[in-house]
């Protein structure tokens, strides 16, 4: 054997190493794309894409439907609203009309005897009772439409020295306009009073 066979010998071990390894790595990534068996990592970020794209996939009917039916429904919603608004606006007229202010008249005149001087004003849609001693001293009474069910309110406003004190609540709670009676108004305003009588 000469001198160089030994080395021939290794070098060619070491290429037959080489193209066997290469020759596995090549037959591992053909067996995968092929469908064959891959790494467990690999498999778990393929199925998490693919369940990312699946999940996240919305049909152009499905939202069609969709906010067709929103929208049907705020369309009702509205027109319901707009109904039960205007119901409530004819409902509180009556009761300004036939209930509020004949109670509050003859609160008024009540006060007067009592020596309590008041005032009755009807602006518009609106009625208050108004202290003649300051123009920041009244009760009035209001609509609150936007409540559910809409209700009449009650704003109080008067002074206490160089303060001017403001309060708003119902004349009775969660009660239309066309169920308030005498009685709940006469109550109100006796309530609503106070700040007057204890003076």
């Amino acid at each position: 054997m000469t001198p160089e066979r030994p080395f021939k010998l290794a070098r060619d071990a070491r290429l037959v190493a080489r193209s066997t390894a290469a020759g596995l790595a090549k037959a591992r990534l053909v067996a995968r794309s092929d469908g064959g068996p891959a790494s467990p990592k690999l498999d778990r970020l393929r199925g998490a894409t693919a369940g990312a794209c699946h999940n996240g996939r919305v049909e152009v009917s499905l939202v069609r439907n969709r906010l067709k039916r929103a929208i049907d429904a705020a369309r009702e919603r509205g027109q319901q609203k707009r109904q039960q608004s205007a119901a409530a606006e004819r409902a509180y007229d009556v009761f300004l009309k036939d209930v509020a202010t004949p109670v509050t008249r003859l609160v008024a005149n009540t006060l007067k005897a009592e020596g309590y001087s008041f005032t009755v004003f009807t602006p518009g849609s609106g009625l208050r009772l108004a202290s003649d001693r300051g123009r920041d001293d009244y009760i009035e009474f209001a609509l609150d439409g936007g409540s559910d069910p809409p209700q009449v309110i009650g704003r109080i406003s008067h002074t206490r020295g160089s303060r001017t004190i403001s309060d708003e609540r119902p004349v009775k709670a969660d009660t239309p306009p066309e169920s308030l009676s005498e009685e709940d108004v006469l109550a109100f305003l006796l309530t609503a009073l106070e700040p007057w009588l204890e003076r």
